[in-house]
């Protein structure tokens, strides 16, 4: 049986018309009933039924049954196919990404690079956006994948897979004139009554860890990026609290030290639509980036 009529019966399914799943399928009406036909006859039940007086089908008991047999059919037809793509090396398309600022170099080293490499028919748009403006962009479909270095909102509409841990770095000028010259790892507390600059997307992370610890933060420039927190510092006047991927490469006279607090860490996250149907390339790397958190 072709696959393609059960795929095509999951959108009249999904539509409850067979016109406008023959509009959304951009197939003539007459095929798409044709194709039901054949697959009642060839299974020998009725899957719908038309309602009396009205352009809409409803399913059967049978027709229920088969719309999860189908689903099946087709996740498991798509599964084999990505299987064997990634044998062939010859999948194509265009790759939609959005990187939260601070993350690109590290996401770019240890998965976009060597999946490039082992694809070499793929195309890239990647976009650096911090978490509202990827939310954003996942929700006016202008990206595919999003992969943010902040805590995300809870929301049913996107699928979260967290990755490895970030943790955090205290960044200063070595010659700065705070008097701070701290060793290569410190505890928070360490940073009582010194000027901070930090990003928004941390900023809650190190008020709740300085409230339990006892004292209030003196938080004197917040920013969009862990980047320009940093840059903050470079003149002497402030200490910048940043994620390890903001830190990784420092200009010249600048210093970081680990932060040693584990509350004071969040989970990567790759995420994506939970509404939209994914691309063989989308699904591709997917896979790939979960198989490499794995390895």
């Amino acid at each position: 049986m072709n696959t393609d009529f059960y795929r095509n019966f999951l959108i009249i399914a999904q539509t409850g018309n067979i016109t406008e799943a023959a509009n959304k399928l951009n197939i003539a009406q007459s095929a798409l009933s044709k194709q039901i036909s054949t697959l009642e006859s060839y299974y020998g039940v009725t899957l719908l039924e038309k309602r009396r007086g009205k352009r809409q089908v409803i399913l059967t008991d049978a027709g229920l049954d088969f719309l999860h047999r189908a689903q099946e059919i087709c996740e498991a037809e798509e599964g084999i196919s990505l299987d064997m793509q990634t044998y062939k090396k010859s999948v194509g398309g265009t790759l939609r990404l959005s990187i939260s600022q601070a993350a690109v170099n590290s996401f770019m080293e240890k998965y976009l690079l060597p999946f490039a490499k082992l694809y070499p028919e793929v195309n890239f748009q990647l976009h650096e956006e911090t978490v509202v403006e990827q939310l954003k962009s996942l929700k006016n479909n202008v990206i595919d994948i999003g992969y943010a270095n902040a805590p995300l909102p809870e929301t049913t509409s996107i699928v979260c897979k967290p990755l490895a841990g970030e943790r955090f770095y205290a960044v200063y000028k070595k010659d700065n004139y705070l008097g701070f010259t701290p060793g290569n790892k410190i505890s928070f507390k360490e940073l009582e009554g010194l000027p901070l600059s930090c990003n928004y997307g941390c900023l809650s992370l190190l008020n709740k860890l300085a409230n339990a610890i006892g004292f209030s933060p003196e938080i004197r420039f917040i920013v969009t990026t862990g980047t320009a927190a940093t840059k903050f510092a470079e003149e002497g006047g402030s200490i910048a609290v940043v994620s390890g991927a903001s830190c990784k490469h420092l200009p010249k006279g600048m210093a970081r030290s680990f932060i040693n607090e584990q509350e004071l860490s969040y989970e990567q996250t790759l995420f994506w639509s939970a509404n939209s149907k994914q691309s063989p390339v989308v699904k591709l790397f997917l896979n790939f980036v979960l198989n490499n958190e794995q390895a």
